[in-house]
């Protein structure tokens, strides 16, 4: 069943901190959140670690959640090892543009997986998505937004 949020006030990030100034402080000073421009030449390769993702392709229960400023998806189903330590998918949501920025621009969409572990450490794994022509040209399955 789908849920429909109607206290939605988002704003942007300038004006993340006055929502909650006490609980938002780092949103008026911080200098490592969101939305992250990725520079050509600026990413670093970490050390390898261990990650494994089980996610089904036709996920059991999911709930659809319209929280106006994007469509998330409650999963009852998926799981992720990473370094060792196991994690629950809890949800995943989409932005149209992307929160982050490639170069300065904005991709067409973006994933965010939200998993937990069993100490409540949460753990986000975003992805760019390309809905262009140029993507779907050798998959016969996929097709381009019109």
């Amino acid at each position: 069943m789908a849920k429909t949020r109607t206290d939605a006030s988002f704003q942007g990030p300038a004006n993340w901190s006055s929502l909650d100034s006490e609980a938002n402080e780092l949103c008026a000073s911080g200098k490592r959140q969101s939305p992250i421009d990725i520079l050509s030449g600026s990413p670093r390769i970490f050390p390898a670690m261990e990650l494994a993702l089980t996610v089904p392709d036709m996920a059991r229960g999911a709930m659809f959640e319209n929280l106006v400023t994007t469509v998330e998806v409650i999963a009852m189903e998926g799981t992720m090892s990473f370094d060792g330590v196991g994690y629950a998918l809890k949800q995943f949501h989409f932005y149209l543009l992307s929160e982050h920025l490639d170069n300065g621009t904005s991709i067409a969409m973006e994933m965010h997986m939200v998993w937990e572990n069993d100490k409540g450490e949460i753990a986000v794994i975003g992805t760019l998505i390309d809905l262009s022509d140029r993507c779907c040209r050798r998959k016969r399955h996929v097709y381009p937004l019109q």
